[in-house]
């Protein structure tokens, strides 16, 4: 069977068995912590991933309304970190930001509308 071990300092924090879709993957390993919504009389739980410049007014923007909608994030600054930059270009090929990952699913820029569509799942 196969199994998925995330380690964290030589230790096992996560153990995954069987065979799971990418965004599944992507949600699970992304390094996010889940962000919890309620609605209604149930809670709606994403991984949320920004890809920010320190001079980017449109993430400012996006980090805003998502806070405003009270949706948790990791914000990964590129401008200080390089590595993480030339990760993201790899992974979509695209150098802008803002970048936003939720569930695994990518929303280039602020789109109010897209963002608005994957939480609401």
């Amino acid at each position: 069977m196969p199994t998925v071990l995330a380690l964290e300092k030589d230790k096992v924090i996560r153990r995954i068995e069987g065979v799971e879709s990418a965004q599944f993957y992507a949600r699970v390993l992304s390094g996010a912590a889940p962000s919890r919504l309620k609605k209604g009389k149930k809670t709606i739980s994403h991984r949320v991933i920004v890809y920010s410049g320190a001079s980017c007014p449109a993430c400012g923007a996006a980090k805003n309304y998502l806070r405003r909608q009270g949706i948790g994030f990791r914000d990964i600054d590129i401008s200080r970190d390089p590595h993480a930059a030339e990760r993201l270009v790899q992974r979509t090929g695209r150098m802008a930001v803002p970048q936003i990952f939720i569930d695994g699913h990518l929303v280039v820029g602020f789109d109010q509308a897209k963002i608005d569509k994957l939480v609401s799942n």
